[in-house]
Order: C-alpha cells, then sequence, then structure tokens
C-alpha cells in the first residue's frame, strides 16, 4: 500500500478525479480510485482473496476501455451502453468478458468497503471484526455460496483489532477517522452512481 500517512487523503483525491461528468462517470479516472481503495486490504488480514478478485474485475474493464480506445473521455455508462446495444441486459451481465459483469462484481466490492468504513465511523467502540461483519451482511452475503462464505468468515475472525488497523492508516487515529469520515461523500456518490446505472437495466436488486 506504500506511505500509509496519508493513505485516505489520496484515495479520497482520486474520487474527486472521478466525479461525474453530463456523460457519466469517467472510466480511467474511476479505475484509479477503485484501485487505490481495494488497496485497504493489504492491512486487513485475510482479506487478500477479496481484493484478488476486485483486481481481477479491475483488470478486464480496464482491458475493455483500452480496447474501447482508452480516451479519458469514456465512461462507464457509454462502455457499458455499448456492450448493451441490441442485447439482454440480463445475458451480458452474467458474461464474464463484459465490463457490466465486472463493474457489477466490482461495486458491490467497494460497496462492501463503504459500508466496513461507516460502520467504524458510526460506532467509535466498535471492533474491526463487527465492521466486517455487518458490511458483509449488508452487502455481499446474498451473492455468495456456501464455500464463499466459508471464507469470509475465516477472514473475520482475522480481522485485525479497531487500533491496529486505523494504526496503520495514520499515526494520527483522530487524523485518519476525520480523513475516512470525508472519504465518505465522494466515494458513496460514484458507487451510488454505478448502483442506479445497474439497478436501472435490471442487472442489480433495488436494495443493494
Amino acid at each position: 500500500m506504500g506511505d500509509t500517512e496519508e493513505f485516505l487523503v489520496g484515495v479520497g483525491a482520486k474520487w474527486l478525479k472521478a466525479a461525474p461528468t453530463e456523460e457519466g462517470i469517467p472510466c480511467s479516472a474511476f479505475l484509479d480510485a477503485a484501485e487505490a481503495t481495494y488497496a485497504i486490504f493489504d492491512v486487513i488480514t485475510g482479506m487478500g482473496v477479496v481484493k484478488s478478485d476486485m483486481a481481477g474485475n479491475h483488470k478486464k474493464i480496464k482491458e475493455n476501455w483500452q480496447a474501447g480506445g482508452a480516451s479519458e473521455s469514456l465512461t462507464l455508462e457509454k462502455i457499458m451502453d455499448a456492450e448493451l446495444a441490441g442485447k439482454d441486459a440480463k445475458k451480458v451481465v452474467v458474461d464474464a468478458k463484459t465490463s457490466m459483469c465486472r463493474l457489477l462484481w466490482l461495486k458491490r466490492a467497494l460497496m462492501f468497503i463503504e459500508r466496513m468504513l461507516i460502520a467504524l465511523i458510526e460506532d467509535a467502540g466498535r471492533s474491526m471484526k463487527e465492521a466486517v461483519t455487518i458490511s458483509y451482511e449488508k452487502t455481499l452475503v446474498r451473492h455468495h455460496n456456501f464455500i464463499v462464505k466459508g471464507t469470509f468468515k475465516a477472514a473475520m475472525i482475522a480481522a485485525p483489532s479497531r487500533e491496529n488497523f486505523i494504526k496503520k492508516l495514520g499515526a494520527n487515529p483522530d487524523k485518519v477517522m476525520e480523513d475516512m469520515k470525508q472519504l465518505m461523500p465522494k466515494f458513496h456518490a460514484i458507487v451510488d452512481q454505478i448502483n442506479k446505472y445497474l439497478v436501472g437495466k435490471g442487472v442489480e436488486h433495488a436494495d443493494a
């Protein structure tokens, strides 16, 4: 993860750059922000599988973006709209070669991170294990089979203490928590827009 002292500030800056335009969410900036965000799993014991899955989805979306010309103005919405042209969205979303399929899963994992951090912000006495559990139950559990659920259960048990997690994000706990609070609106706005797009296409649960 590199220098952690300003980790959350740096992540927030990347989400700010990914702010939607009238045409949608810039794919390149989104990919930079997502990659910076899932680096947080470097300091959460047992989350290597989650990070690997996110990285795989990120890689495929990036490949598709590059194949489409790698324009800085190309948006996630334009990429998915092109994939959907004349096709059934529910068939496109289960095709692992499509950005829509990969973005669906990447978005779900980003929501997991978002709600995990919110759980920590909401209750200063909440443990990391509790935050991970709460977030998993709200975001990913419905989408996982028995084997994957078992992997997450092991990760929850291995989660670091709240104190150690925050310490790995910066030397000053109060600043870390303030930076985390400042990150949330930038992060949420984009993930929420992606979610609404996918719900609107009928490929994601309305209560995701």
